[in-house]
């Protein structure tokens, strides 16, 4: 894991392989937190928060005013990476406003969560996969840091006065979250959207307006997103070519590649060669 520390803004980045069962305990410590999770899975358990499983995709910020001892576990081998961004308190008011510091200070440990927006996961992946070093690598990840901090503001609808007309009722949360998981079991060959609304018993439109609520994305732009995420870990293990990852989530190459730099800022065939051994470089 690596620490970088500016100006109040503290932010780790963690790639981790990590086997079945491992387990350890941290306190945060006070401040505004917000963490996004881009690959694997860990059950956590917290003294304030409580119980939970944080899954690729997931993005969660919430404000700590007293250090609380806090368990991780792996149910399964895993490769983890995500991005944890800290404001220490002092710098809070400053570097977000009164507003939004009010609204998350106000409730101490309230977990506010953002899961499935690609915007988030995009970012996270940027400051992962950042190459520069030194002064500029300091400047850059702390950037992206507060870029992606800004997504996080609360709107002035649901999230700060439960009065969206949107508002999604229990059941249809239950069907979007099915339509979700139907959407992304094959990423190369995904369902159309109207098939799909009718398998969840939504009609094509109120099953993108919640979709979009719960997962702040819709289905098209969560499926689009997810796909490049996998294809971009395909690419980290050097064994297939860019033309095979992209026929696997349902790309051409071309489109492929255009979509990839897009949200990663870098070029597929850049990220394979690095990913690959010197010997396997041609």
């Amino acid at each position: 894991m690596e620490t970088i520390n500016y100006r109040g803004l503290e932010v780790v980045l963690a790639k981790l392989d990590l086997d079945q069962g491992a387990s350890w305990t941290s306190a945060p410590k006070p401040g505004l937190w917000a963490s996004v999770l881009v690959q694997g899975e860990i059950d956590i358990t917290s003294e304030n928060v409580g119980s939970g499983t944080f899954r690729s995709g997931d993005c969660h910020c919430h404000f700590v005013d007293s250090a609380a001892e806090t368990r991780h576990l792996t149910e399964q081998k895993t490769n983890l990476a995500g991005i944890f961004i800290r404001v220490h308190p002092d710098e809070i008011d400053a570097l977000l406003g009164e507003e939004w510091a009010a609204s998350y200070i106000s409730h101490p440990f309230r977990d506010h969560v953002c899961n499935g927006d690609p915007t988030i996961s995009a970012l996270a992946w940027q400051m992962l996969g950042c190459p520069m070093t030194s002064t500029r690598r300091q400047l850059y990840i702390t950037g992206k840091a507060l870029e992606l901090l800004s997504l996080l503001t609360p709107h002035d609808t649901a999230e700060t006065t439960g009065n969206s007309p949107l508002a999604a009722r229990s059941f249809e949360v239950k069907r979007v979250h099915d339509a979700r998981a139907m959407l992304l079991a094959d990423l190369q060959n995904p369902p159309a959207i109207p098939d799909l609304a009718r398998e969840v018993g939504l009609n094509a439109r109120r099953l993108s307006e919640v979709f979009r609520e719960v997962f702040g994305a819709t289905p098209y732009a969560l499926l689009k997103a997810t796909r490049l995420d996998h294809a971009r870990l395909s690419l980290e293990s050097g064994a297939l070519t860019v033309a095979q990852i992209a026929h696997r989530y349902g790309y051409q190459p071309a489109h492929f590649s255009t979509e990839f730099k897009r949200r990663f800022g870098v070029a597929p065939a850049a990220l394979l060669r690095r990913g690959r051994p010197a010997g396997m470089r041609h």
